[in-house]
């Protein structure tokens, strides 16, 4: 036991003395008292922690204009003009740095009875790889089936995102629901205004940090997502009459694009997303109720739903996002473009065989036409 305890005071020792320890200062921008972020990396877009002015940090080396300090069990990166070291410091890290990718021994770090001035004072918070953000939207959208139909309105909705960043990785889940009013013209069946829709969207996204830039960072990203849109018409007459009914359109797909953020100072983040959606499959359900099929002999159906499936289709969106840091809290503001397009359907089949001895059948069908939706609007909210 008596070994024991001797090997491993040895190899904490050792440690220690691979990592010499230096201390330094967080100073704001002149005149500002905002917190100073550390990056996951040099150059990286996601905040461990943010550091308050005056707050003593321990510094463990210097890459790509970054100082490397330690915040609980891990390390994070600090703007080398928001660390305050004297020039011997300094110039001991630099050198610590080179000797270390020479493979040689680095020089011992400066102790408290060494250099009384600057005591080391570690400070250790607790680690933050978390953010969620919270946002309300208004858009408009539209939807049309070529030369035959189309809905258009304005719709307002709320939605949340989760984030989290596993070193340079990125897990994001976020969901939207969003409600409406449209008005519906019709080459064949008319007009009927004030009709109510509503959209539900979830998404889970996984991607990876590049951190090809001091500046800038881009994350390519994939997820899977479920798109849900109810198109509530029923109960409603047309200026020609038709009745109108419930149609709802389900739809699973993968975002597939690339995330990048520009840190431009003073608290302010100027980022961009594009994506496109790749169809994985949809059904579409049309609640047309009490229905007569316009056969040979006319057949009542009560309380009809046609089912279609779509195999066909593609979607893409684009945003342009405004960040505001206020320290704990950021302010959003993201104007975005989304669009769908989806090829026919399949076909809802009704087959009415020989009937009283007469010969052959006779045949009708439903199908979901080709269709495409734009929606354009914009987000403001909180991040935290």
């Amino acid at each position: 036991m008596q070994h024991l305890s001797v090997a491993v005071f040895v190899c904490l020792a050792l440690c220690v003395s691979a990592f010499p320890q230096e201390t330094g200062t967080i100073v704001c921008d002149p005149g500002s008292t905002l917190p100073v972020p550390a990056w996951t990396s040099p150059g990286g877009a996601h905040v461990v922690e943010q550091l308050s002015c005056g707050q003593m940090v321990s510094i463990f080396g210097l890459e790509k204009g970054y100082f490397r300090i330690q915040i609980g069990e891990r390390f994070a990166y600090v703007y080398a003009k928001y660390v305050r070291v004297t020039q011997p410091q300094k110039q001991r890290i630099i050198a610590a740095e080179e000797q270390a990718k020479e493979g040689q021994e680095p020089p011992p770090a400066v102790t408290a009875a060494a250099d009384p001035a600057k005591p080391p004072k570690p400070y250790v918070e607790k680690q933050r790889r978390h953010e969620g953000g919270l946002y309300f939207d208004v858009s408009h959208m539209y939807y049309g089936e070529k030369d035959f139909m189309r809905n258009k309105g304005y719709f307002w909705g709320v939605s949340g995102d989760y984030t989290y960043h596993p070193d340079k990785f990125m897990l994001k889940v976020d969901g939207r629901f969003s409600i409406g009013s449209v008005d519906y013209w019709s080459r064949g069946t008319g007009t009927d205004d004030g009709l109510r829709d509503y959209n539900f969207e979830t998404r889970f996204a996984f991607g990876y940090d590049l951190g090809t830039s001091e500046k800038a960072s881009f994350i390519p990203f994939i997820g899977l997502g479920y798109r849900y849109l109810f198109d509530g018409e029923e109960g409603s007459i047309s200026t020609s009459g038709a009745r109108d009914y419930d149609r709802k359109a389900n739809y699973l797909y993968s975002p597939i694009g690339m995330e990048t953020m520009f840190r431009l100072g003073s608290g302010w983040s100027l980022g961009a997303t594009g994506e496109y959606d790749l169809l994985w499959h949809g059904w579409q359900y049309s609640e047309i109720g009490d229905y007569v099929i316009p056969l040979e002999f006319p057949v009542f159906l009560p309380n009809f739903v046609a089912k279609n499936d779509q195999e066909d289709g593609w979607g893409a969106r684009g945003s342009i996002k405004v960040v505001k840091n206020f320290g704990e809290l950021a302010f959003v503001i993201e104007p975005y473009y989304r669009f769908w397009e989806l090829e026919d359907s399949d076909l809802f089949e009704i087959l009415q065989y020989p009937y009283y001895g007469i010969p052959g059948y006779d045949y009708s069908w439903l199908k979901e036409p080709k269709n495409s939706t734009t929606e354009w609007g914009i987000n403001f909210g909180i991040k935290f």
